[in-house]
């Protein structure tokens, strides 16, 4: 439901990466998983999802440039 809601990035949080102080993100326009320690998740969550903003952007740009007549 939330890859039909637009919603780019996915963060797993369990008791595995609980114990092991990692997080697993995953970018659904990239489909790549990122493991993240806890102390730089919010560094590398920005990363993500300033690289989403720019490839959906420059995405929409070459659509739109290659429909104007």
């Amino acid at each position: 439901m939330t890859e039909k809601q637009g919603i780019p990035l996915r963060i797993t949080l369990g008791q595995k990466e609980i114990n092991s102080g990692e997080i697993e993100v995953y970018n659904r326009i990239t489909n790549k998983k990122l493991k993240s320690k806890l102390k730089f998740l919010e560094k590398d969550l920005k990363n993500e999802i300033s690289y989403c903003k720019e490839f959906l952007y420059k995405k929409s740009k070459k659509i739109i440039e290659e429909n104007i007549v």
